[in-house]
């Protein structure tokens, strides 16, 4: 029995070495390496502590001196790079009263128009944050292109790159988001287009325009500024204002949004009120084009808008083509047959009865100028359906305050009930 006894340990034993060499062998070299790599690290610890207590006061003092010296340099580099940036920053100031001076000594210099870019360029990188940009260069860029787009070239010769440097400024006028940048760009834009008229090339300056009005009625990320846009149709010669005119009546009648519809309607009456100044130079030129204007008059106004505000600047813009029509249509055949569209939008267009004060008089304006006896139109419909949105409102506002009065009730008792409470324990104790 002992011998058997015996066997059986020996079995148990052999089980379990199997056992543990199947372990072994699951984990494989990374349990290996995981236990070189601890004991390692424990001899690593203690060396280094064998070292530290080794260490005298002389070697500690070595010790403080390298770090004091690393710590110095370190400062000195920050230091080092902070008056490199100074002196570039100052260095480029001095550049910029350097090219102020050659701008207004050689207004008329080839060189110009390539400096516009890479100004306009340095202006947009000016105005990032403080690590990398600078509000003093950002404000004497501006100031130094200022000048340069007030220069008036003299050439003779077409230069092709004028057109590619047209196009990425003309680009960066419509997308770059500080406004500052975008200014600089649109009168860079129009640098550009004085530089091709002075060589001969007066077709870059429509071409310029009608991209602008695309980007500025057409895209949402477009910049621009509607005042750029009128100063230069305002400034831009007769023929080109003639070409221009079927892209803004088309963009008085596809409007993406109100807002844009009364931009597009003032930014007509600029331009009828800069044809009526030529007189009969541009009448003689412009009678085909009676009936389109009539068809985006009645078109504008027989649209209906969400706010009553941008109706208002649709009707005072109306008024403004009609004022000056007189001059650019002087026939009045031609004028009553563009009218007719427009007398009958006028005469169909019913306001609201809560309608402003201002919507009412241009309305009346306009049928005035019109010729039309009729009073303006107001739908007691429309009243009606306001007057019940308020009264609906009125109840859900009674209903919540209610509301409000019971819950404070119930607050209140509850408060009651715990003081009522509390005083009974203090009673009984």
């Amino acid at each position: 029995e002992e011998e058997v006894k015996e066997e059986e340990k020996e079995l148990s034993k052999s089980k379990k070495r199997k056992a543990g060499g199947q372990k072994e062998e699951k984990t494989g070299i990374d349990g290996k390496t995981k236990k070189k790599k601890k004991d390692e690290e424990s001899e690593d610890d203690d060396d280094e502590d064998d070292e530290a207590d080794n260490m005298d006061d002389d070697a500690m003092f070595k010790i403080d001196e390298l770090l004091a010296s690393a710590f110095k340099s370190a400062r000195n580099d920050r230091t080092a790079a902070k008056t490199a940036a100074e002196h570039l920053t100052h260095f480029k100031f001095r550049i910029c009263t350097l090219l102020e001076i050659f701008f207004k000594k050689v207004p008329a210099s080839q060189l110009l128009p390539g400096m516009l870019l890479p100004l306009l360029r340095s202006l947009s990188g000016a105005h990032d944050p403080l690590p990398s940009g600078c509000p003093a260069l950002a404000a004497r860029l501006s100031k130094l292109l200022s000048v340069l787009t007030r220069a008036r070239p003299k050439t003779t010769k077409a230069d092709p790159g004028v057109e590619v440097v047209l196009k990425k400024v003309l680009r960066l006028a419509c997308r770059s988001r500080v406004k500052s940048v975008a200014t600089s760009a649109g009168a860079g834009c129009m640098y550009l287009v004085h530089v091709k008229a002075s060589s001969g090339e007066e077709a870059g300056r429509c071409e310029m325009l009608t991209t602008l009005m695309e980007s500025f009625f057409k895209r949402k990320d477009c910049r621009l500024a509607y005042k750029f846009l009128e100063d230069s149709l305002r400034h831009a010669p007769l023929v080109t204002q003639l070409e221009i005119l079927p892209g803004v009546l088309t963009q008085l009648k596809t409007a993406r949004s109100d807002f844009k519809r009364s931009e597009a309607a003032t930014l007509l009456a600029a331009l009828m009120r800069q044809l009526a100044s030529h007189g009969q130079l541009a009448s003689s030129k412009v009678d085909g084009s009676a009936n389109l204007v009539g068809g985006a008059l009645s078109a504008a106004i027989s649209t209906p808008f969400q706010k009553q505000q941008h109706r208002t600047l649709v009707l005072k813009a109306v008024c403004g083509v009609l004022e000056s029509m007189s001059k650019v249509f002087p026939s009045p055949e031609v004028r009553t047959r563009a009218l007719k569209a427009v007398m009958k939008a006028a005469e169909n267009l019913s306001l609201p009865e809560d309608a402003p004060g201002k919507v009412l008089n241009q309305h009346q304006r306009l049928l005035v100028l019109l010729g039309s006896k009729q009073a303006p139109l107001r739908s007691p419909a429309v009243k009606k359906e306001n007057e019940e949105k308020k009264d609906m409102k009125k109840k859900d506002n009674m209903e919540g305050g209610k509301e409000k009065e019971k819950k404070e009730k119930k607050r209140k008792d509850k408060n009651n009930d715990c003081i009522l409470k509390r005083k009974l324990e203090s009673d009984g104790e």
